[in-house]
């Protein structure tokens, strides 16, 4: 083992270590959205010395189940009409437990000494009156408001697009559209009205006069304001960092799989990956503006943990779009690489603020040197409303431009997983490390991946196109 491995080798115990002090001897409580997402956590819990874990989850999901008498696993087959209705059901189903649920946390957890934790937007603080480890209080919370966002960057004297916020009728975003149009016409984003809302499902693409009528509609059936700035075209992103008391350290800039939908102004939200690299220049000013952003939220509401800035790459520079206030799902494909690393709990542990060791430079740093030695492409389609699909798992190879299905699972360079999930059905593509170079981005062979599993599953859908 080199001097970095073994470096890394002792980081990763010193953290799995400080992880330990908060997890070990402890009954669990997971709540989880989809059942599968809740066991991984379990199991992670355990190999840091949990007493046992009871996984609480609103679906099944996608993927396997592990056998261990010290995971109890309830399912409770709700579905939903997309992601968006999804997240908030499950959110709404753990603030108001039904009374099976309540009677297995009594089972498990006769003595109310349980702790609890779960998937990263949950918004309640405690689960059957277990507190959560890493719950989000109000004020962090709403600074996922779009409305809020811009605001914030003025604050923390970081460049942004121009933008307007409107009333959501015709008239005001039709004025503001004209006010800020680029090129390449204007995005519009929806207030929280409904609720938290992510994966652009509250976003449209703006060209013309028939798609301002018919998205001026959309808003104005869900929203009292929209935000309006121009279409940025570049290379949808985002960078995290860690918060603590006396500390933000930016860790690393990835890829965000936002696609266009072909012949619709929705845009696609595919996930995350991490082959890509900015220029230096890029890269230093996503981490000055992260790190601007996290200090000011840390004195404004006193933020801890993780967060994530989202915007766009552009020829010009970068231009934030977004803060997500909890952890980004790009973290765990940032730091797959070492699966020992404890590292969605070091973030609920950090927000929560115990009293661990938690070094945030020196973490940023261990996961942005797995960033660049494990590059992660992985996509996602959702296929709302499709339910009676079979799961299928499906390994491929290249010619040319062209993908083929193959029994040789060692030589494969890509595949595609197809299996349900809480609207409906999902399917997965992932694509091994040196299929393209490092430092290039990822969407166009995660869109060609998707299309492709359209294709072979006779799924109708959109073609996704990429937007660089």
């Amino acid at each position: 083992m080199d001097t970095e491995d073994s470096r890394n080798q002792e980081l990763i115990a010193h953290y799995r270590a400080e992880v330990s002090r908060v997890v070990a001897g402890v009954r669990w409580i997971v709540a989880e959205s989809v059942l599968v997402g809740g066991a991984n956590l379990a199991t992670k819990l355990l190999e840091l010395g949990a007493e046992a874990v009871l996984v609480i989850a609103c679906s099944r999901g996608t993927g396997d189940l592990p056998d261990d008498p010290r995971i109890k696993l309830m399912d409770f087959g709700i579905s939903s009409a997309d992601m968006q209705s999804g997240i908030r059901d499950s959110d709404e189903f753990f603030k108001n437990l039904p009374e099976k649920a309540l009677r297995a946390i009594e089972e498990f957890d006769p003595s109310g000494e349980a702790l609890a934790t779960g998937v990263i937007w949950l918004s309640c603080e405690h689960i059957a009156g277990r507190p959560m480890l890493g719950a989000r209080p109000e004020p962090w919370r709403a600074l996922e408001d779009k409305m809020v966002a811009d605001a914030l960057w003025a604050r923390a004297g970081i460049a942004h697009a121009p933008y307007r916020l409107v009333d959501a009728e015709l008239s005001a975003v039709r004025t503001a559209a004209a006010e800020v149009s680029g090129p390449l016409g204007t995005v519009w984003a929806g207030d929280n009205k409904e609720g938290w809302h992510g994966g652009a499902n509250m976003t449209r693409w703006v060209r013309n006069e028939a798609e301002a009528v018919q998205t001026a509609a959309f808003f104005g059936k869900h929203c009292d304001r929209v935000r309006v700035m121009p279409f940025l075209e570049g290379l949808p992103c985002s960078i995290h960092a860690f918060v603590t008391a006396d500390a933000v350290a930016p860790v690393h800039p990835c890829e965000m799989l936002v696609l266009r939908v072909e012949g619709s102004n929705k845009l696609h939200y595919a996930g995350a990956a991490t082959n890509w690299v900015p220029s230096p220049e890029i890269g230093a000013q996503m981490r000055e503006a992260v790190q601007r952003v996290g200090e000011q939220i840390q004195r404004e509401v006193g933020y801890r943990g993780s967060f994530t800035l989202d915007g766009v790459c552009t020829s010009t520079g970068f231009y934030p779009t977004e803060i997500n206030p909890r952890y980004g799902g790009a973290l765990g494909r940032m730091s797959s690489g070492f699966p020992d690393l404890p590292l969605y709990l070091l973030h609920q542990a950090m927000a929560s603020e115990k009293a661990l060791d938690f070094r945030p430079h020196v973490l940023a740093k261990l996961v942005a040197g797995c960033t660049t030695a494990n590059p992660v492409i992985k996509g996602m389609a959702l296929l709302t409303g499709q339910r009676d699909i079979e799961p299928a798992h499906i390994h491929l190879i290249q010619e040319g431009q062209r993908w083929l299905p193959t029994e040789d699972s060692d030589n494969a360079v890509a595949s595609i997983r197809l299996g349900p999930s809480p609207a409906g059905s999902i399917i997965f593509c992932q694509v091994n490390k040196g299929v393209i170079p490092h430092g290039d981005p990822a969407a166009p062979i995660v869109a060609s991946l998707l299309n492709y599993a359209f294709s072979y599953w006779n799924i109708e859908h959109p073609k996704l196109l990429p937007n660089v």
